[in-house]
């Protein structure tokens, strides 16, 4: 007799387990599995759940076996995500992706979801095995590992990644508002000096408290990174003109000159090189490129700071 064809995705019952002292350790590690799993019958109630299920939603496992999934529902999902999540299990046996579902206190939790469909010997459903994937551990590595790609690990501040896409935004609201922008390149004098004399762990002190310093000192919208090693960078928004950035600057440099606690031999200043869109019509990379060239001519000129000028001549 010709063995029955299986159609793509189905699973077919079978005795493959026979040995029922086999079958009793699958059933706890079932049990003492980390992901939720719940069978069904072919119309949808609820034959088993483990503890994980149970666990991850609040009810008991009373509560659950012999009702429908459709208790979990948080709502999130409309008619739509379901009718396509059937017709998948109709034209494969399987279905997976996210789902919000509602714990019994009513929080919501976001899971991973693999619905496999168990066939009998006439390829019509049986049962519907269904595994739960908590990802919000994922989750939060995933988040964890964004906050690294955009933040300086030292300071907390946004870094040179981050900066680069903040000045797209930015530049692209003073296009429409018609409003001028600041950007600044600012680097520590004599950082250097303070590292050798107290090591690393006294300069990253002082960047710290540089960076805390610099984040107080600007408006809110205004942007403050740390570009790397002593340099950070300032762009400073809604600007009616250039004249304004000169007491702005002052005080960002008497702020950053402050004495330190416990570094009060210590002193620290600031080179600051500035640059101003529209009046510099560049792109966020040749703005902050500009900016660096300023204040190098503002450390050249023992300047607090200098405005780029394209002729190379001291702003």
């Amino acid at each position: 007799m010709s063995r029955r064809k299986e159609k793509p995705g189905q699973q077919w019952k079978r005795p493959l387990l026979p040995d029922p002292s086999t079958q009793e350790h699958i059933a706890r590690a079932i049990d003492q599995a980390r992901d939720g799993v719940i069978i069904t019958d072919a119309g949808g109630n609820i034959l088993y759940v483990n503890p994980a299920v149970t666990q991850r939603t609040g009810y008991a496992h009373a509560e659950l076996v012999g009702r429908n999934p459709r208790l979990l529902q948080s709502g999130k999902q409309g008619a739509g995500f379901y009718a396509r999540l059937w017709n998948a299990l109709r034209e494969s046996g399987t279905w997976q992706g996210e789902i919000v579902n509602r714990h019994k206190n009513g929080h919501l939790t976001t899971e991973y979801l693999t619905i496999s469909t168990v066939f009998d010997d006439d390829g019509a459903p049986s049962y519907y095995l269904g595994v739960f994937l908590d990802i919000a551990p994922l989750r939060q590595k995933q988040q964890q590992l964004e906050l690294l790609a955009y933040t300086d690990p030292l300071t907390g501040l946004p870094n040179r990644v981050f900066l680069m896409e903040r000045m797209r935004q930015t530049l692209a609201l003073a296009r429409r508002s018609g409003r001028q922008v600041a950007v600044c390149y600012v680097d520590l004098d004599g950082f250097k000096d303070i590292n050798d004399r107290g090591g690393h762990h006294c300069g990253d002190h002082v960047l710290t408290v540089i960076s805390r310093r610099l984040q107080h000192a600007v408006r809110e919208g205004d942007t403050v990174a740390r570009l790397g090693g002593d340099e950070f960078a300032l762009l400073l928004t809604g600007l009616d003109g250039p004249e304004q950035i000169g007491p702005a600057l002052q005080r960002i440099g008497a702020i950053i000159a402050s004495p330190i606690d416990g570094l009060e031999d210590t002193h620290i200043s600031a080179s600051i090189g500035v640059t101003f869109y529209p009046t510099d019509p560049d792109s966020p990379d040749a703005l902050l490129r500009h900016a660096d060239q300023a204040m190098y001519q503002a450390k050249r000129a023992r300047s607090a700071y200098c405005v780029f000028n394209a002729s190379g001549a001291p702003g």
